[in-house]
């Protein structure tokens, strides 16, 4: 059992011996007083005393036990919270454990590919982190890296898996590392630049988990422009509800055309995507030579 778990537990019957306690404190109380007023009243004798006493000790014993056996209420839990939890795979484990060390000792990647010394680890390799989680929702733990020491162009996150059929790891999505994992499969990755006329909307791009291929494909890009950054040109006849804003919906991963909508439409476009999916929250870690160790 773990530490906070201990703790937790100490702490409940802590609070279950104190309501007993105080329970026992009640009932010699209730008795003194049933006693006191008795003798005052001087109508009733020892045998009437003791079978009314009696009864009041021995309601207040039974409603104290059912309040003790009673079972306690779980709090309320949110969908992401009741989602399917990944499978314990202690072969990937150890894979994805091995695959960290290499980074360090081998100067390889993951999925076996050199590692750009000059490019990655020239600034000491510090600032990249990684995560062992869910994130395609295929109900086993893919390996996350999180790279940053690198030039904006050499920035990368990428989400690993193992095969245990042939006890290897692929790389199954990479992305620039500004990505948003949701428990449906959609994978929102916002770009590294933002060159266009928007400025309320940073641009991105939806990918999709495909369990047949195990990668993810792509769904489609938007970005926007805001009339109140570059007014000449702006395409007023797409701005329906007037707020200076339009947006542009690729549906090819070339984004060589675009479909020009309002903000309703555009909220459309990204509802049917997001609708039903939760973020994943995930819980990165600092890549040194002591953290990896699982």
């Amino acid at each position: 059992m773990g530490i906070k778990a201990c703790l937790e537990d100490k702490g409940i019957m802590q609070l279950k011996l104190k309501g007993k306690k105080q329970m026992r404190n009640r009932k010699r109380i209730i008795i003194a007083m049933m006693a006191a007023g008795c003798i005052c009243a001087g109508g009733c004798g020892i045998k009437e005393l003791s079978s009314e006493i009696l009864t009041v000790v021995e309601s207040m014993t039974a409603t104290s036990e059912e309040a003790a056996a009673a079972p306690e209420e779980e709090p309320p839990t949110s969908p992401a919270d009741t989602a399917r939890p990944p499978e314990t795979d202690t072969a990937a484990l150890e894979a994805y454990s091995a695959a960290l060390e290499a980074i360090f000792s081998q100067n390889i990647w993951p999925d076996g590919k050199e590692i750009d010394e000059g490019e990655y680890k020239a600034g000491g390799f510090s600032g990249n982190k990684f995560a062992v989680c869910d994130v395609d929702g295929d109900g086993r733990e893919e390996l996350l890296l999180n790279v940053t020491s690198a030039s904006m162009a050499g920035m990368f996150e990428s989400v690993y898996d193992y095969d245990p059929d042939t006890g290897t790891i692929t790389e199954e999505f990479r992305a620039f590392p500004m990505i948003t994992y949701y428990d449906n499969g959609i994978a929102k990755c916002e770009w590294s630049h933002n060159q266009g006329h928007g400025a309320k909307l940073w641009p991105f791009t939806l990918y999709e988990y495909d369990s047949d291929t195990d990668t993810y494909v792509y769904r489609g890009s938007v970005d926007s422009w805001d009339r109140d950054l570059a007014a000449e040109g702006f395409p007023s006849e797409y701005d329906a509800d007037g707020d200076g804003t339009v947006y542009f919906l690729y549906d090819d991963e070339n984004m060589t055309d675009s479909t020009t909508v309002d903000g309703e439409e555009y909220q459309q476009w990204l509802d049917s995507f997001l609708t039903g999916g939760e973020e994943i929250r995930i819980e990165w870690k600092d890549l040194n030579e002591e953290t990896i160790k699982m």
